[in-house]
């Protein structure tokens, strides 16, 4: 007796998109195949998948961290092969992406007691590379502060509103390959 497998693996989807930056965190493929043989990450070296993902119609396999220290500020070129057990294999579109690794600094200046107007506190943060900017305030709910930001502080007179009593404001920098500092600052409000 012998096994037919007569329908080719089909790749219809793959992430990181073209020209977007990666830290190597968001690597996945989605594919169409029953009888999975192999499952391959290329660029350079390749990763071997298989075993972490099974068969099936619209399988999601998403690739644990890859390290791409080696790569970092260099644009790479990876493709994903899926191979089922007849030697069918489909190979996704070679996609370039950028490659960051460089975890961004964010330095805040707490505010001190005679820079606060009221309830509008102002702060000076520092930030190494353009990144979205967000803070939480005891809630642990992030609001954002600005989108592709490479300064904020003084020198933009943004200040936010606080209600009086004390606070613990945990400050998040994320680039956009998702790398991502944070810094606590504790202040009161009269």
């Amino acid at each position: 007796s012998f096994f037919i497998d007569s329908k080719d693996p089909t790749i219809s989807k793959t992430t990181p998109a073209r020209n977007h930056a990666t830290n190597g965190s968001d690597f996945s493929v989605k594919y169409t195949e029953s009888n999975v043989k192999e499952i391959l990450l290329n660029w350079n070296p390749t990763v071997n998948l298989t075993g972490q993902c099974g068969s099936g119609e619209d399988v999601i396999c998403n690739v644990p961290q890859v390290d791409l220290t080696a790569f970092d500020g260099q644009e790479i070129e990876y493709w994903f092969n899926v191979t089922d057990i007849a030697d069918n294999t489909d190979s996704s579109i070679p996609t370039k992406v950028l490659v960051d690794t460089t975890v961004p600094v964010l330095t805040v200046t707490a505010p001190t007691e005679d820079s606060v107007y009221g309830r509008r506190v102002p702060f000076n943060l520092s930030i190494s590379e353009k990144v979205d900017l967000e803070y939480s305030d005891n809630s642990g709910n992030f609001k954002t502060i600005c989108i592709g930001c490479d300064s904020y502080g003084f020198e933009r007179l943004r200040m936010k509103t606080f209600a009086t009593g004390n606070h613990e404001v945990l400050f998040r920098a994320t680039d956009k390959a998702g790398n991502s500092d944070s810094e606590a600052v504790s202040f009161s409000v009269a």
